[in-house]
């Protein structure tokens, strides 16, 4: 559209604070937001989708069907980051992070399997890839390279990906995960994923394209 609508009750967001704003379905969006709740936000109003397991938790990021399996970024104050994983609407237990000081993103890969990324409590970057039905994190090193800061997927594509600083660039499959340096080591800081599954990264001032051979190029 091309209007701006008021949503006309709000009353579940007045005593929470939002962390997130993320598509959900063609017409609404989904809100995370402290107490551990996922909103869902349309022009009918604003309802809760999902409430977390932990209402100490703040929900920070989220990807996934709802339906299926989700799995949702927590963070308790002075707590390790969590993943929190809904399965058929029923919370799995939360799985904690140890080691990391900070999550920026996760991205669903498939059906089983997400990718994660942030930095180390050391001060490097951290990735990894985390299978929530067998409750297993499958961390990987990435020396030289202080954070990851975004990831990108598109439905169907069975592919996740992730940018950071020093020219880090994450390409996740399934079966494979591929971790290179862009030359020059630029600082990215987002990315996406076209319709075509060729995937665009941004740094300061300059914009990136990695092409279906693997090179990442600057336009």
């Amino acid at each position: 559209g091309t209007m701006w609508s008021h949503v006309s009750d709000q009353s579940q967001l007045d005593a929470e604070r939002m962390h997130f704003v993320k598509r959900h379905k063609p017409t609404s969006w989904l809100i995370g937001t402290s107490g551990a709740r996922l909103i869902e936000i349309d022009r009918q109003g604003v309802s809760v989708v999902a409430q977390g397991p932990e209402r100490a938790m703040d929900f920070l990021a989220v990807d996934g069907p709802l339906d299926d399996i989700c799995v949702v970024l927590g963070q308790a104050e002075n707590q390790p980051p969590y993943l929190c994983t809904l399965v058929g609407r029923r919370w799995l237990k939360p799985f904690v992070i140890e080691g990391v000081a900070h999550i920026s993103a996760l991205a669903r890969i498939d059906e089983e399997s997400w990718l994660v990324v942030g930095r180390r409590l050391s001060g490097e970057a951290w990735v990894a890839i985390y299978v929530p039905l067998q409750l297993e994190l499958r961390p990987m090193e990435l020396p030289g390279v202080r954070a990851l800061l975004a990831c990108a997927n598109r439905q169907g594509e069975k592919r996740a990906v992730a940018v950071g600083t020093d020219g880090a660039w994450v390409d996740a499959r399934p079966d494979d995960v591929e971790c290179v340096r862009v030359p020059g080591n630029p600082d990215f800081s987002c990315i996406t994923m076209d319709a075509a599954g060729r995937c665009w990264g941004a740094s300061r001032g300059q914009l990136w394209v990695r092409d279906h051979d693997g090179t990442v190029r600057c336009i």
